[in-house]
């Protein structure tokens, strides 16, 4: 299991992220304090806090993975959450 931060600056991105992430093997959890959310879940994600980064828990973490959702992972330790 792996753990990261996912950002998203518009709708579009949601529905980029979820394009990117349904076809892949294995459960993602979208964590906002005590909500967890299914990460494939348009309606799940729009009901979310989009203001601020999400941690995205990845089930079974892989290269492909990380690869698919790169455009959304943010450093939460450069100060700005935003994409590396």
């Amino acid at each position: 299991m792996r753990s990261v931060y996912v950002s998203f600056s518009k709708v579009n991105d949601v529905k980029r992220f979820i394009e990117k992430i349904s076809p892949l093997d294995g459960d993602f959890d979208l964590i906002d304090g005590m909500y967890v959310i299914d990460a494939k879940s348009l309606m799940g994600i729009l009901a979310m806090d989009l203001t601020k980064p999400i941690e995205l828990r990845i089930q079974k973490d892989n290269d492909n993975v990380m690869q698919a959702i790169s455009d959304f992972v943010v450093d939460l330790e450069d100060g700005n959450g935003r994409s590396k």
